[in-house]
């Protein structure tokens, strides 16, 4: 979103109100730059998507904003005062015209959600409510939806799959796994009730 122009503070103001606790840009200064860029390191290819964010993230790196501990990332850090203020790349673009609100809140959901389900697939996670622990204690995905897989189940698959397909434009991030289409045909919950609907049998689709 940054590099389509969008800018680093509505972004991370719009990730507080879907209900992160905190945006994103200001958990990689917190993690570092650097080391996202070992996380792509580990990754056994780059689709151009991933590419793009690399190459930013080195480029920011290599000119010294490598987040909190180099008081300088996405944000600017007092050393004094511990204060911080956004800082816009004037090299990135600017858009005319802002995305609706919502379309940002729901990116920054759905994105998270879909590799959620990759991972399912992938037999990366065994079920649903692991994937949802993770998600909501792990890396502060918003409770109320109550995870990854809860968050689909309450915008609803069909919905959520239309909403992905409208973004698929913005990067190989939001192509669609063929099975989860399937479930979405099937009107597919990952939940009934408080009850797993995941079968082990689903795994490798």
């Amino acid at each position: 979103m940054l590099l389509e122009g969008i800018p680093a503070s509505l972004i991370d103001e719009q990730a507080i109100n879907a209900g992160f606790a905190v945006g994103p840009l200001a958990v990689l200064d917190e993690i570092s730059l650097s080391l996202m860029l070992h996380v792509y390191d580990q990754l056994p290819h780059l689709h151009p998507s991933q590419r793009r964010c690399y190459d930013y993230l080195k480029k920011l790196v290599d000119s010294g904003r490598n987040g909190r501990k180099s008081n300088r990332g996405f944000y600017d850090y007092e050393i004094a005062s511990g204060k911080k203020t956004i800082w816009q790349d004037s090299n990135l673009p600017t858009l005319t015209t802002l995305p609706e609100t919502i379309n940002i809140q729901d990116r920054l959901l759905h994105v998270m959600a879909l590799d959620s389900y990759r991972c399912l697939i992938e037999g990366i996670l065994d079920r649903p409510i692991d994937g949802d622990i993770g998600a909501t204690l792990g890396i502060g995905y918003p409770i109320h939806t109550g995870g990854a897989f809860g968050h689909i189940d309450q915008v609803g698959l069909q919905k959520f799959v239309k909403d992905c397909q409208r973004f698929e434009r913005l990067g190989e991030q939001w192509m669609i796994p063929t099975s989860l289409h399937q479930l979405a045909a099937e009107n597919f919950t990952f939940y009934l009730g408080l009850q797993s609907n995941w079968p082990i049998q689903k795994q490798n689709l």
